[in-house]
């Protein structure tokens, strides 16, 4: 499959990311557990162990707003001074921190609780997750951007494959550490895809057309 075929396929699939998370999100305002949330629970619960937990606790940082601010601030200083890449710049702010905006509209919006049998603590509410919504935006935005610097087809796949290993990871931390519920870590992974085609898609409509530093 050529380049564009590929671009292609991935803008078709969010059309059933949207239904997914349309599922999710009428999950979210039932006012009981659902079968979706309660059999991924049992299934998580039934290989959890204190290893995993602490693993758990451990590993949910890369999802956190500090390694996530963090790490976009980084990633942005170097499209723009290095790469003079000012479309980028636009695609990052958007892809970041829209996300994030869009998340926390979201919650309030829906306003669901978090799981009583949380091990830690959260203040906000709890769909969507903001572990995957926000993290599969940045993270394979990294990717994105890093793997432009790689002619080579199989450093790209890997490049992906460990930003979405890393974003899948964080939102399974939430998920065994019932901080959130199954549906508020699938919706957000859902909605967190479309937008950031979204935000690939208006970078690549109107990549050439901004002034950037050629490799």
């Amino acid at each position: 499959m050529d380049k564009e075929k590929t671009w292609n396929v991935l803008y078709l699939l969010t059309i059933p990311a949207m239904i997914v998370f349309i599922w999710m999100y009428s999950i979210a305002k039932q006012p009981e557990l659902t079968a979706f949330d309660s059999v991924i629970f049992n299934i998580v619960d039934s290989i959890s162990s204190e290893g995993l937990l602490t693993f758990a606790e451990n590993i949910t940082i890369v999802g956190s707003k500090l390694i996530i601010g963090g790490g976009a601030f980084l990633l942005l200083l170097w499209v723009w001074f290095m790469r003079k890449n000012y479309l980028g710049i636009a695609i990052l702010v958007l892809g970041v921190a829209g996300s994030n905006f869009l998340k926390n509209l979201i919650k309030e919006w829906v306003g669901r609780e978090r799981p009583e049998s949380a091990v830690i603590i959260e203040e906000e509410f709890a769909f969507p997750s903001g572990h995957a919504m926000v993290s599969i935006c940045f993270y394979v935005l990294l990717a994105f951007f890093i793997a432009k610097e790689f002619k080579s087809r199989s450093a790209k796949l890997m490049i992906y494959a460990s930003s979405l290993l890393i974003s899948f990871v964080s939102g399974m931390s939430r998920i065994i550490l019932h901080v959130h519920y199954p549906s508020d870590v699938t919706g957000g992974y859902a909605l967190g895809f479309v937008w950031l085609m979204f935000c690939l898609y208006i970078y690549r409509t109107f990549a050439g057309r901004f002034p950037k530093k050629e490799n």
